[in-house]
């Protein structure tokens, strides 16, 4: 059986979030069963790459104000401002779904 990818997950601060940040999350664990999902990936703490498969940077608005440069994955990095933008995320979170044993 292959290792479970992780998903390094950093939030921003919410100060104006125009969609449910947490329910978009939700939303990817929910679709994703086999992935594990760390919240909350931290740039002073080794939750980002090298360990984690993919990044996954959720902020509330188009302003995308946090700070996320530093965080990345083995896979990638992917970020989110906007509820619509949950298609980026499944479609690259899908190109490693194949490689999980279900």
């Amino acid at each position: 059986m292959a290792e479970r990818p992780t998903v390094a997950v950093k939030y921003c601060g919410g100060c104006n979030p125009t969609y449910d940040r947490v329910e978009l999350v939700s939303r990817l664990r929910d679709e994703f069963p086999l992935y594990n999902f760390v919240s909350e990936a931290r740039e002073d703490e080794p939750a980002n790459a090298p360990s984690a498969d993919y990044a996954l940077a959720v902020c509330g608005c188009v302003c995308r104000c946090a700070d996320y440069e530093w965080l990345d994955g083995k896979r990638g990095r992917m970020v989110i401002w906007r509820s619509s933008d949950l298609d980026k995320a499944l479609k690259a979170l899908r190109r490693t779904e194949g490689e999980v044993e279900r």
